[in-house]
């Protein structure tokens, strides 16, 4: 009996045992030091973390808790949401850095309406938003509207909110309160926004809001989360401290320049200050990136192997923390084991805060309730709502709501330019004593009657001045047909000949109210059917005094097609601009007496790399005995170059010609365009008039020669023009070219 007890507890403390190895082994890590990984924030330095994680996974060391900042963010964002170091590796190599930070909008996509240049006014594109009596700017360069899908992709398309404690790596991401400076650090939301926001350098990028705070980069208040991971409970900390330098005396001669180093002194500040936090049980490793600058971003691949030759110097210290392989290969699959993101998508939310209607965008959309969740397809309906024109940003996220997933589409309008101004300048001399000085402006409001009607006021000043006011109307939401009532003011100068001689000047006052119905035709362009009413005088500045001074009334009746889809108003490479217009002088309408007049203009570019040849065209033709207050004018720069613009009176007229430039060279910025070129025209025109009065030219043979610049607020020529009528002219010019054809 004795020995039969002996043996039962022999057998029960076997099995007692055996059950302690398999608990120990089925949880290896449980008498293990918890590790935490520290990110610091540094731009496209950061790529040095990559290098890290590297040596890392070939020594066998896990992660149990990370935090960055800024780039340290982006990096420890996508380890922890459990992306693969190589596929992590591609999409940052593969990336398009210039094309991550730009936000361009190709002028193709515009609605007409937005369309800067569509009727050849000399106002740029540059708009400077006017808001209760100020002007106002937007809040960064960058929206972030290309940086959310790289997030997304690295991210694992994580419906939102997500707790980032349930990633398969607990993650805190650093941003600070742009209003009270101090650290936030959220620990669930969107993953991606959160991010973003960590990234978001003031006056780079906009702040973006979370949980009712307005945020930005994290680096200005904590760019080493130190205590961030400790307060995650790590036993032991890796932190990677990118080592840079401050710019010495010879570079810090521009006020951006000593900007950008009152900034890297207060990323050193509050790193020295987290350092301090760092025990003796912890590892630092110090890749030295000094060599490279924040936006290196081409450069990533380098700057990756310096982090990895950091890491490696440190080899010893970390061999300190490796597990045996079996376990490290069980904590890789579970970091890197993701459910493919492919939810039925059972609604979509729209938070619609813009100009335009709901309607309108759910019609954009390709994507419906009921479908599979295809990532790039929403993207490329987020994309075509962006590239309307009328919005800062269109970003989309998957939520949860009642067990169900869905699309939240958020839609941010550009509240800044609900009200903005428009500026243009040029100034024009025949070297003879003669100019022509221009000084116009644009005033555009959105009324709220409508989604998508605007007020809009230009005037001009100079020769040639003239003021206008319009309204343009949908007639219900979202038609394509429009209602578009104008009044206007202007004055152009008339030239009277005899035999050749100028004997006369006269200005011609012209003022008008119109009513226009149309219809939008995509955003390629519209058809507009109008009848206009207005009044006309002549008044004599020089000249016989026996030429009397007259006035007369206008009564008309016009139907115009419009098209353009040029990538670009002024230096366009692809695409074409028709504008074609029928007029009729009605005398039961108002004017003396009949006449008709078609009116049309080509302009399309043929381009070969950086050489364009614009091939270009414009004409109008008389039925009816026109009067000569009622003279067309023409001339100026591209359009009879030589002369003076609108120097030139014609019933009837025939303009072409070529027009060759080449972009010699650009400023490289994926936020802006700035190219500049260099080219030349050759021009054949033919003018043709019923009064002796006005003179005619049956071949008019001119050119130029011009360099020009296109910049984000105006285009800029300065060009010499000749013509083989005796003129010739010096053209300098910042603002929009209104010749015929261009």
């Amino acid at each position: 009996m004795k020995g039969k007890n002996l043996s039962s507890l022999f057998l029960l403390a076997v099995c007692y045992c055996v059950g302690f190895c398999s608990l120990a082994a089925a949880e290896p890590d449980a008498a293990r030091p918890k590790i935490g990984l520290v990110l610091k924030g540094g731009g496209a330095l950061g790529f040095a973390h990559v290098g890290v994680l590297r040596v890392l996974e070939r020594n066998r060391v896990p992660i149990h808790a990370v935090a960055g900042t800024s780039m340290g963010s982006i990096i420890g964002g996508a380890y922890a949401s459990g992306v693969a170091l190589d596929e992590m590796e591609r999409v940052l190599s593969e990336m398009d850095w210039g094309e991550f930070f730009g936000e361009r909008i190709s002028r193709e996509t515009h609605d007409y309406r937005l369309k800067a240049g569509r009727n050849r006014e000399i106002f740029g594109e540059a708009k400077l938003g006017f808001k209760e009596g100020k002007f106002v700017m937007p809040h960064g360069v960058v929206e972030g509207q290309n940086i959310r899908p790289l997030f997304q992709e690295l991210f694992g398309y994580l419906p939102a909110p997500t707790h980032f404690d349930s990633l398969p790596i607990p993650f805190r991401a650093v941003t600070a309160d742009v209003e009270t400076g101090e650290a936030y650090v959220p620990s669930h939301g969107d993953l991606a926004t959160v991010v973003r926001a960590s990234m978001s350098i003031p006056g780079a990028f906009s702040p973006v809001e979370i949980d009712g705070r307005l945020l930005v980069d994290g680096g200005i208040v904590n760019n080493l989360p130190v205590d961030v991971v400790l307060g995650m409970g790590a036993d032991v900390l890796i932190v990677v401290d990118l080592q840079s330098k401050l710019a010495t005396r010879e570079n810090l001669q521009s006020p951006l320049s000593i900007s950008g180093q009152m900034v890297s002194l207060l990323l050193m500040q509050n790193a020295t200050l987290s350092r301090k936090l760092v025990r003796a049980q912890d590892i630092v490793i110090e890749p030295d990136v000094s060599a490279y600058t924040v936006s290196d971003f081409p450069k990533g691949a380098e700057i990756a192997l310096i982090g990895e030759r950091a890491a490696e110097s440190m080899t010893a210290a970390l061999q300190s923390l490796a597990i045996p392989e079996r376990d490290y290969q069980q904590y890789a699959a579970r970091r890197t084991h993701r459910a493919e993101a492919r939810p039925t998508i059972h609604f979509i939310h729209l938070n619609n805060r813009s100009n335009l209607s709901d309607r309108r965008l759910k019609d954009l959309m390709t994507i419906k309730a009921g479908e599979v969740f295809d990532p790039e397809k929403v993207e490329q309906d987020i994309q075509r709502i962006y590239q309307t024109g009328y919005f800062t940003s269109a970003q989309y996220s998957l939520v949860e709501e009642n067990g169900k997933s869905g699309l939240q589409i958020d839609a941010k309008g550009k509240d800044w330019l609900e009200q903005y101004v428009r500026l243009g300048f040029s100034l024009e001399d025949d070297l003879d004593g003669n100019n022509n000085f221009r000084l116009g402006g644009s005033y555009r409001v959105d009324t709220h009657t409508k989604k998508g009607a605007y007020f809009e006021a230009q005037g001009e000043l100079g020769k040639q001045p003239r003021l206008s006011l319009e309204l343009y109307e949908p007639l219900v939401e979202d038609s394509p047909y429009f209602i578009w009532p104008k009044i206007g003011i202007g004055r152009t100068p008339i030239n009277i000949f005899t035999g050749g001689d100028v004997i006369a000047e006269y200005q011609r006052t012209e003022g008008f109210a119109s009513l226009a119905l149309g219809r939008a035709i995509s955003t390629l362009g519209e058809v507009v059917f109008g009848y206009t009413r207005g009044f006309g005088e002549l008044e004599r500045n020089l000249g016989d005094p026996a030429l009397n001074d007259f006035s007369y009334d206008i009564g008309d009746v016009s139907l115009g097609l419009d098209l353009d889809n040029l990538d670009q108003p002024d230096f366009p490479t692809q695409g074409f601009r028709v504008t074609v217009r029928g007029n009729a002088a009605v005398d039961t309408l108002g004017a003396p007496n009949d006449f008709q007049e078609v009116t049309g203009a080509l302009s399309l570019p043929l381009t070969y790399g950086r050489h364009t040849l614009l091939v270009r065209n414009g004409f109008a033709a008389t039925f009816g005995e026109r009067p000569i207050e009622r003279s067309t004018s023409l001339g100026g720069f591209l359009n009879v170059s030589g002369t003076l613009q609108s120097s030139l009176a014609a019933s009837d007229y025939n303009s072409g010609g070529l027009v060759y430039f080449h972009r010699f060279s650009e400023i490289e910025n994926p936020f802006f365009d700035l190219a500049f070129f260099a080219g030349g025209s050759y021009e054949l025109t033919t003018l043709h008039n019923e009064h002796p009065q006005l003179r005619n030219y049956d071949l008019i043979n001119s050119g130029s020669v011009f360099v020009g610049a296109d910049t984000p607020l105006l285009p800029i020529y300065i060009g010499f023009g000749i013509a083989d009528i005796d003129e010739h002219s010096i053209y300098i010019s910042m603002g929009r070219l209104s010749g015929v054809g261009r």
